[in-house]
């Protein structure tokens, strides 16, 4: 079964559709094209694109909430993410419309090429590459013989792993061996983006808060579905199968989202650890799946 590589572009500016064409062909992707002057109909939207880019810096105030609305319910409903293109005035937007995967500002050129890269996978020059890999395995190596020097096999739990205190440098942040990007909503696994929708990326985030504790469903359907009452747990369950699916090497037997009995679901960073030996099944797990 082919990849889906499709890009649906809602855009009359024609630098940003240069842009994106000359990118579509550099890594063989489809480019559909819409003009944003106008009320976007439904049919005319293909529902099986990869990633949907609306620039609503010079559309009219009159089409972008039925434009957005008609968005919103194909994201939600099709699970496709959107990426939105504003101009510095257009802040109250991003805090309107939270469904939105990734929202971009000038300069576009750099964050736009990065925000495609994570959603096909394409890797930049390869220096860059290994420069950022190198600093996020120094960063584990030193968080690991820290927390290694501190333990102490006589306390029967240990509850600061060399995981659990996320490292936070802009909009991007370390969470045990997750690198989680807040601005393009991107999770990536050992250098590896998982490709996570809207939805999957607000449920991930919403365990990765709080490691320490297990969310019931009632809280994560809150947070999913804010101010409605039609979401449901099966709704739930839909949604963190897909997420495993993505997380998991093996969704049957989680490691990384686990259920707590009669609680919930928790991100498992960090594990009680019995002595301080127990600190290399991460290790063992990473070296396992790689």
């Amino acid at each position: 079964m082919l990849l889906n590589r499709h890009i649906l572009l809602i855009s009359d500016d024609n630098y940003i559709l240069g842009m994106i064409k000359g990118y579509c062909v550099a890594y063989d992707l489809t480019l559909e094209e819409l003009s944003n002057h106008e009320i976007l109909q439904e049919n005319n939207i293909n529902k099986s694109v990869k990633l949907i880019i609306v620039d609503l810096r010079k559309q009219k105030s009159s089409l972008t909430k039925p434009n957005l609305n008609l968005l919103h319910q194909i994201s939600d409903g099709h699970h496709i993410p959107v990426c939105a293109i504003l101009d510095p005035l257009q802040d109250q937007l991003s805090k309107d419309a939270p469904w939105i995967e990734c929202f971009l500002k000038e300069p576009i050129l750099e964050q736009l090429g990065n925000y495609l890269r994570t959603q096909f996978h394409h890797k930049p020059h390869s220096f860059p590459e290994r420069r950022r890999k190198d600093r996020r395995t120094n960063t584990d190596r030193r968080r690991f013989f820290s927390s290694s020097q501190q333990a102490s096999p006589s306390h029967a739990y240990v509850h600061s792993s060399p995981f659990s205190v996320p490292e936070k440098n802009d909009n991007t942040y370390f969470l045990g061996p997750f690198e989680i990007n807040t601005n393009c909503k991107s999770v990536y696994l050992q250098d590896k983006n998982l490709g996570l929708t809207c939805k999957e990326f607000s449920l991930f985030s919403l365990l990765a808060a709080d490691v320490e504790r297990a969310f019931t469903a009632d809280e994560i359907i809150q947070h999913l579905w804010p101010g409605t009452d039609r979401a449901n747990k099966s709704d739930l369950y839909q949604y963190m199968h897909l997420l495993r699916k993505k997380v998991e090497k093996d969704p049957a037997r989680p490691y990384w989202i686990i259920n707590v009995k009669g609680v919930g679901y928790k991100l498992n960073i960090t594990p009680a650890l019995k002595e301080s030996g127990q600190t290399l099944e991460y290790l063992n797990y990473k070296q396992a799946s790689s």
